[in-house]
């Protein structure tokens, strides 16, 4: 039934109740309120639409108990009169309206005026003025929040079924998500999708600037707040996270925060991120529904408001969220100045998609404008494997050197880009790799990118290897200041030297420190597709056949986004699996990854070091292939049915005349037997047979 607000006096609700058809029932709140210790305090706090009135309801209706619900102003001239004489549950709504002192002191007469086994509860949308800290360290509160209010996504469905709207239960978990389970979200969802032809679609746009939300917001929340509360908070709702330093900086007000300490007090939607209570967040809703305001109050101010923002977040060190509002604001000079500054950081998977996100917001005359945007434009495609991409930034960004003055170290990385993927010799990416790292700085970062493609470059002409090992241990510390990516790589190929010099305690050993970083650093990129594929041999070797398919499957999926430009790279990391699969007795996969590795090298000139590489793989293989015309299930009919005389002291004469055919073919076929059982002898040849269960006792 309806329960009625009742103000200045009490009454008991009438009985009985009925709750509408619709409703969602919430057991595991009810049980919870049900069961409170006599003497405990329930607290019951959620901004509106939370389903706290419904929860009272629903708690009425299942308690024995008579239930009294005392409106706000209750203690504004009197207590209520509550002699019912019997236990009861008396409930306080809008308690957030009620100053401390009138709270306080009516919590006391209801406890004077009420039998034994009676239960308060107080019900507001914000925290009431009560000592809830001495309540609950003395175990007399109960309290039931926002996050036990929100719905699991069993109620979510439950609620938009009866709203009319049937979805799968994945995409009701796509709502919930969303909405966070505030009900009445879901509710207002339902409506909103419900006009929409595609449903899935139309769960995936639903936001907080949907109209039907707009208007709730404005008229339960936005409505009861002061003009300069719902200024700050639109102009804040720029930022994912709040504090009170970074919204004096946005706002460029010294006393934003000490607005947001008492907002955060009174405000529904606004909650704590950290224990001390000094970081908040808003709901996504809320913040969405805010920012559309924004947009349509004050479009002029939002570049001013990110700018701030990206200020604020790179003087303390936060450089994902200083480009994010960099980017945010269309400034495309800081955004590069920012991104060039780090960009080696981002050589991860998730990394690389934010940048080319970031990218992609900006307009692309700006991004060709800059040559820090360009070059980290550049550097984001090689990371990705997009070779033929990043080679048209570089020649770009080198181009307009010539009409205008360029940073040396962004000319020194497209200069190494240009030549690395469109050099078909590897003398050309030697002499540019060393000619471009002597110019450089110990500290600069493009140092450990030119030192690992020297190094690469000397291994694979096969001038100098020693040489190429000293480049890998010193790409090795240099990545391991900037990139992780890079250390990995380093690590990788200077496991391959140990591979080849048979030295395979010290190939292990580097291969698990490069696979401990990239695993750590989820930096399973195209780069580190070499890497991946000695980790693989390695594996292999050692007969850990399973975590080795797992890594040949990893390095596969590096290396598939890697295209042609960089054909000396892709040879040798396939090369380097073909063997991991011999190991692995996968023939049809290494004579495939031989076969491609193959044509890249005659792109790539046919590299010195390549030559020791094939010439091992064929042999093994030409071995496995010989391996495979021997062994018992070779033998043919023939020489199974000769096999059988050979336990006797039968000479093959005999044995001819028995099988009806020549004494030379029965010596024929005897041998091939020996042959294929690996036998030296007759008798050898009669036990090996016996072993493999070819012949009887």
């Amino acid at each position: 039934m309806s329960i009625g607000h009742l103000t200045h006096s009490a009454r008991r609700s009438p009985a009985p109740r009925t709750l509408p058809p619709e409703f969602v029932r919430r057991p595991r709140l009810v049980q919870r309120l049900r069961s409170v210790p006599e003497g405990v305090l329930g607290v019951i706090v959620a901004p509106p639409g939370y389903g706290k009135s419904s929860l009272i309801a629903e708690w009425a209706d299942a308690d024995d108990r008579p239930f009294v619900l005392i409106g706000a102003d209750f203690a504004a001239d009197k207590p209520p009169s509550l002699d019912t004489g019997e236990p009861c549950v008396v409930v306080i709504e809008d308690a957030h309206g009620i100053t401390p002192d009138a709270l306080s002191e009516g919590l006391e007469a209801i406890r004077q005026r009420t039998a034994a086994g009676s239960m308060i509860a107080v019900v507001a949308r914000s925290e009431p003025r009560l000592p809830l800290g001495r309540l609950r360290a003395h175990r007399a509160l109960i309290e039931i929040r926002t996050p036990e209010l929100a719905m699991t996504p069993a109620e979510g469905g439950a609620l938009l079924k009866r709203a009319g709207l049937q979805l799968d239960f994945a995409t009701v978990q796509t709502l919930v998500r969303r909405t966070e389970g505030w009900p009445v979200a879901l509710y207002l969802a339902a409506l909103a999708v419900a006009d929409q032809p595609d449903t899935p679609d139309g769960v995936v746009a639903f936001r907080g600037d949907n109209y039907l939300l707009v208007e709730y917001i404005r008229d339960e929340i936005l409505g009861h707040m002061s003009r300069a509360s719902l200024v700050f908070l639109r102009r804040v709702s720029i930022l994912e996270e709040l504090s009170g330093d970074v919204c004096n900086a946005v706002l460029d007000d010294q006393q934003a925060a000490l607005r947001l300490a008492k907002l955060a007090l009174t405000t529904p939607l606004l909650e704590p991120v950290d224990p001390a209570r000094e970081r908040y967040r808003c709901h996504p809703l809320f913040r969405e529904s805010l920012n559309a305001e924004l947009r349509q109050r004050e479009p002029d101010l939002i570049p001013t408001l990110h700018a701030r923002a990206s200020s604020w977040y790179g003087e303390h060190g936060r450089l994902d969220d200083a480009i994010e509002h960099a980017v945010a604001a269309g400034d495309a000079r800081r955004t590069g100045t920012l991104l060039w500054g780090g960009l080696l950081s981002f050589l991860t998977p998730n990394g690389i998609d934010r940048t080319a996100a970031w990218l992609d917001r900006l307009d692309a005359d700006a991004v060709a404008r800059s040559p820090q945007l360009a070059m980290s434009a550049a550097c984001a495609a090689l990371a990705a494997g997009r070779t033929k991409t990043a080679l048209g930034y570089a020649h770009d960004l080198i181009a307009r050197h010539e009409e205008t003055a360029i940073d040396q170290t962004l000319l020194t990385g497209a200069e190494l880009i240009a030549t690395i993927t469109g050099a078909s010799e590897m003398t050309a990416v030697r002499d540019a790799a060393c000619g471009l790292r002597q110019e450089l700085a110990p500290n600069n970062p493009w140092r450990a990118a030119c030192t690992w493609f020297e190094g690469m470059a000397v291994y694979l002409s096969g001038e100098d290897r020693p040489r190429s090992g000293q480049l890998f241990d010193e790409a090795a510390t240099f990545g391991g200041q900037t990139s992780p990516a890079l250390t990995a790589s380093a690590l990788g190929a200077r496991a391959m030297l140990a591979m080849e010099d048979d030295d395979w305690q010290l190939a292990a050993d580097l291969a698990d420190e490069a696979d401990a970083i990239i695993t750590s650093t989820q930096c399973e990129l195209p780069i580190t597709a070499l890497a991946l594929a000695v980790v693989a041999a390695v594996h292999a070797h050692e007969g850990r056949a399973a975590e080795a398919k797992q890594d040949l499957h990893r390095a596969a999926a590096a290396l598939a986004n890697v295209d042609d430009s960089l054909a000396w790279y892709g040879a040798q990391t396939r090369l380097v699996l073909a063997h991991a699969s011999l190991h692995l007795a996968d023939v049809v996969g290494a004579r495939a990854l031989l076969a491609h590795a193959s044509r890249q090298a005659r792109r790539a000139g046919n590299p010195a070091a390549f030559s020791s590489w094939f010439s091992n793989a064929w042999s093994y293989l030409d071995t496995i292939a010989e391996a495979s015309l021997a062994g018992p299930s070779a033998l043919t009919i023939a020489e199974l049915r000769v096999l059988r005389f050979l336990p006797s002291c039968r000479p093959f004469r005999e044995i001819a005349d028995q099988l009806g055919v020549s004494a030379n073919t029965v010596k024929t076929q005897a041998h091939a037997v020996y042959r294929k059982l690996g036998a030296g002898s007759r008798s050898e040849a009669v036990l090996l047979a016996r072993e493999a269960g070819l012949l009887g006792e």
